[in-house]
C-alpha cells in the first residue's frame, strides 16, 4: 500500500502546479510531415522524447526524439528492438534521432518493414530548434536531401513539438504532492482508516456506486486490513487521459513496504479516486 517516510518542505509555486497539470494533457506530442521512400509518403503524427546518459560524457544528458505515423506505447517509445519489430510487423513507421545535451543531432533509426524494421542512420539529420529546453523540444528535423540505402531512397521533413519526459526533480517532485489530485490521494488513504462512508465520499462516482452495492463493504473492509497506519501518498505522475497516478506506501507490522496505486480522475471540479 501507500507510505513514506520524512518529510519533504518546499514552498510551490503556481508556475509549477501548471507545469504539472499542462504535462499530464500534452502527451503525445504532434508532428506535421512525411517520410519518403521510393516515392510513397509517410505522414508522420506523434512526436516522443525522452533523455538518456550522454553517449560520450554520462555527466551530461542525450534527448532521444521519436516521430511517428501511430501511437506508441510506453514501454516501447524508448526500446529500439521493439519499434523495430512493430515496423517489421507493417504496424508502425517512424524515425528516432538522438541529440546531444546542446542540441545537435548524433545517431538515429529508421524503423520501415522495407529496411527489415530498422536500420541505423547518421551524418544526415538536421534540426532547426524551435525550442530545446528541459521539458520541451520543437522544432524541425529533416534530411538534407533524398538518400539511398539498400537500392531506397527516402528522406524525411518533419516540424514538430513534445514534452520532454524526464523524473522530476526533488523539487518537482515535492510540488507535486501540494497539487489537487495529490491532496485528493492523501485525502483518499485517510478515509481507509476513517470510515466506509468516509472512504466512499473520495471515491469516483461510478466506483462509488459499485462499493454501494452488494459485496461492496466487504470489499472495503479487506482494503482497510491491507492498509498500514502510515499509508501516505509519496509521489504524482501524469496518466493517460488526463489522470494522475498516486503512488503510497505503506510500513506494515512484520517490516514489509507495501506500495500500490491510485488512479485520480477529474469529476467536475473535484479530483476523485477510481478504483
Amino acid at each position: 500500500m501507500e507510505g513514506g517516510q520524512g518529510k519533504l518542505v518546499v514552498q510551490v509555486a503556481a508556475a509549477v502546479l501548471t507545469l504539472w497539470a499542462a504535462a499530464a494533457q500534452a502527451q503525445p506530442g504532434t508532428a506535421t510531415g512525411t517520410f519518403t521512400v521510393n516515392g510513397r509518403q509517410i505522414g508522420l503524427r506523434y512526436a516522443y522524447a525522452s533523455v538518456q546518459p550522454g553517449a560520450f560524457d554520462a555527466k551530461t544528458e542525450d534527448v532521444r526524439l521519436l516521430l511517428t505515423d501511430v501511437p506508441v506505447d510506453e514501454p516501447s517509445r524508448t526500446d529500439t528492438f521493439a519499434l523495430a519489430r512493430l515496423a517489421r510487423g507493417k504496424k508502425l513507421n517512424g524515425i528516432e534521432v538522438v541529440l546531444d545535451a546542446k542540441g545537435e543531432p548524433m545517431s538515429g533509426f529508421l524503423f520501415l518493414d522495407s529496411f527489415n524494421g530498422m536500420v541505423s542512420v547518421s551524418g544526415v539529420h538536421q534540426f532547426e530548434r524551435k525550442a530545446f529546453e528541459r521539458l520541451l523540444i520543437s522544432g524541425r528535423m529533416f534530411t538534407d536531401g533524398p538518400r539511398t540505402f539498400a537500392e531506397l531512397t527516402w528522406q524525411y521533413d518533419v516540424t514538430f513539438s513534445t514534452p520532454i519526459k524526464r523524473p522530476p526533480t526533488v523539487e518537482e517532485a515535492a510540488a507535486a504532492l501540494k497539487t489537487p489530485p495529490a491532496i485528493a490521494a492523501a485525502a483518499h488513504v485517510k478515509a481507509i482508516l476513517t470510515s466506509f462512508d468516509a472512504f466512499v465520499a473520495t471515491l469516483t462516482e461510478s466506483s462509488a456506486a459499485s462499493y454501494r452495492s452488494s459485496g461492496g463493504q466487504d470489499r472495503f473492509t479487506a482494503i482497510r486490513a491491507e492498509t498500514p497506519a502510515d499509508s501516505r501518498v509519496v509521489s504524482l505522475a501524469e496518466g493517460p487521459d488526463g489522470t494522475f497516478v498516486a503512488t503510497v506506501q505503506g510500513l506494515r507490522r512484520d517490516g514489509i513496504i507495501l506500495e500500490s496505486s491510485l488512479t485520480l480522475r477529474r469529476e467536475g471540479t473535484a479530483w476523485k479516486v477510481e478504483r
